[in-house]
C-alpha cells in the first residue's frame, strides 16, 4: 500500500503526537490487496461518520462517531504496521469482515466477501 503524502503527513502526525487509531473501511481493505476506487470509497451511506476534507483537499478522511453495537474501538483486533516509515494501525482482516458482514451497505458485503475468500475466513 502507498499512502498520498497527505495521508503519510496525517499518519506521521497522529503517531508523532500518540492519537490512537485503527484504519479501518477502504482504506484498510486496500491495505490487504483488495483495491477499491476513491468512487466506491466516496459512498458513506447511512453510517455515523463525520467526513473531513483539509482546507487543501486534496485528502479526506472520515471519522467515526461511533461503531454501532458491532464492536467498540478497544476491541477492534489491529495490528501495527510500518509502512513508508510510518507506524500505522490497521484492522486485522478478521476485524474488518466482522465490522463490514452485517452492514446496510452492498460495498461493505463486497469487501466482506472478498476479505473472507481471500484470508479462508469461517463465521464465529
Amino acid at each position: 500500500m502507498q499512502f498520498s503524502a497527505d495521508m503519510k503527513e496525517l499518519l506521521h502526525l497522529f503517531e508523532e503526537h500518540g492519537v490512537q487509531y485503527t484504519l479501518v473501511g477502504g482504506h484498510a481493505v486496500n491495505y490487504y490487496g483488495y483495491v477499491r476506487t476513491t468512487q466506491d470509497m466516496d459512498l458513506l451511506g447511512e453510517y455515523p461518520a463525520l467526513r473531513y476534507y483539509p482546507p487543501s483537499g486534496d485528502l479526506y478522511f472520515d471519522i467515526m462517531t461511533r461503531l454501532g453495537e458491532a464492536a467498540v474501538f478497544e476491541g477492534v483486533e489491529a495490528m501495527v504496521m510500518e509502512v513508508e516509515g510510518i507506524r500505522v494501525s490497521v484492522a486485522t482482516p478478521r476485524a474488518l469482515y466482522a465490522l463490514k458482514r452485517d452492514t446496510v451497505r452492498p460495498l461493505d458485503h463486497q469487501d466482506a466477501e472478498a476479505l473472507r475468500q481471500r484470508f479462508d475466513l469461517k463465521e464465529d
